[in-house]
């Protein structure tokens, strides 16, 4: 990152761009902190679309693989149309939920709700799935319960595959923000980033488009971040587990 910051400040400096075209980081840094009481209130809007949408997500998400994994008919009926929702790009979808959507920040939370949803419940029910085939049949020889077997075996089976995909989802989930806010977003006090975007593009603000892309870069970093040491702290026992079993 230091090695970029350096090439772009020199790029700069030896080619006399003009700040309009491509400011220098000391402007974009300046300009994050003149422009502080309009850029931060915007991140915050953003950042707490992105987490509620990341958090309905996750609990759907698992709530469907565990029904799904349940019932064979079942996943035959659901998965189709879930592999269709996924595939179908947001930027299509947007206009269409922003018809029958209540308000405008429901229709962005349910665009980010559907870009992050598909990754966690393809992961958890793949490690819903993927349990010992012997350890199933003594679980099952000495219970008989399907409740049991899911909570002996199933649901810890199934930790490092929901954490893989809360991980993407964790981006996925800012990226499907941006987009709501790109189609569904309003000016004013409620705006997200995305339209403080728009706003720096038109007025050939270069130094806050730049500020803004700089604090988004930040906000999915920190998810990533806060994601990736929740998987440590979780599944530290998996973790020590490979490294035992690693040659």
């Amino acid at each position: 990152m230091l090695a970029i910051i350096g090439t772009w400040h020199l790029i700069v400096q030896c080619f006399a761009i003009p700040p309009y075209f491509l400011p220098r980081p000391q402007t974009v840094f300046e300009t994050l902190i003149a422009d502080r009481d309009v850029l931060f209130p915007a991140l915050s809007r953003t950042a707490v679309n992105t987490l509620c949408a990341l958090g309905l997500s996750a609990l759907a998400g698992v709530v469907v693989a565990i029904l799904v994994a349940s019932s064979r008919i079942l996943e035959l009926f659901v998965s189709p149309v879930l592999i269709c929702l996924q595939v179908t790009p947001i930027v299509a979808l947007a206009p269409l939920i922003l018809v029958y959507a209540p308000s405008e920040k429901s229709a962005q939370l349910f665009c980010a709700f559907l870009v992050s949803f598909f990754p966690i419940f393809a992961n958890t029910l793949r490690g819903l799935k993927s349990i010992d085939r012997d350890q199933y049949d003594m679980v099952s020889l000495y219970t008989g319960s399907r409740l049991t077997i899911m909570r002996v075996l199933q649901i810890p089976s199934a930790l490092p595959g929901f954490f893989a995909g809360l991980k993407i989802s964790g981006g996925l989930a800012l990226v499907g923000t941006i987009v709501a806010e790109f189609t569904a977003g309003s000016a004013g006090p409620e705006a997200g980033l995305a339209f403080r975007l728009i706003e720096a593009q038109y007025r050939l603000n270069m130094p806050r488009l730049f500020a803004a892309i700089v604090l988004l870069a930040l906000l999915g970093s920190a998810v990533i971040g806060a994601l990736a040491f929740a998987d440590r702290i979780v599944l530290r026992h998996w973790h020590a587990m490979t490294k035992q079993l690693s040659p």
